[in-house]
């Protein structure tokens, strides 16, 4: 997983827009692992939503034990994966418990 995370984050760094991207681990009870990327704009982010590395992105989470926590910080406030869904034109799937 990380090493997916990883070559998806060197991508996402030379992306248009992009101003940092991190991925970090917490070790405790459970592991936690961070995925983060900044933005210049809006609709930089949105182009993002919509690649390749983001649909791989998404794939990988999919794939995870537990389901993920998903946040997008824009100037209208926080959302979860719904944002991305509809800029992709997705519908939203059920998640798994």
């Amino acid at each position: 997983m990380m090493s997916a995370l990883q070559m998806v984050l060197v991508r996402t760094r030379r992306a248009r827009g992009c101003t940092g991207c991190s991925l970090s681990t917490e070790i405790g009870s459970h592991v936690e692992i961070r995925y983060a990327a900044d933005w210049e704009n809006e609709d930089d982010l949105q182009c993002q939503i919509r690649s390749a590395d983001f649909s791989k992105l998404a794939e990988l989470m999919e794939h995870g034990i537990e389901p993920p926590t998903i946040e997008f910080t824009v100037p209208s406030g926080t959302r979860g994966m719904e944002y991305a869904e509809k800029i992709r034109g997705i519908r939203p799937q059920l998640h798994r418990h």
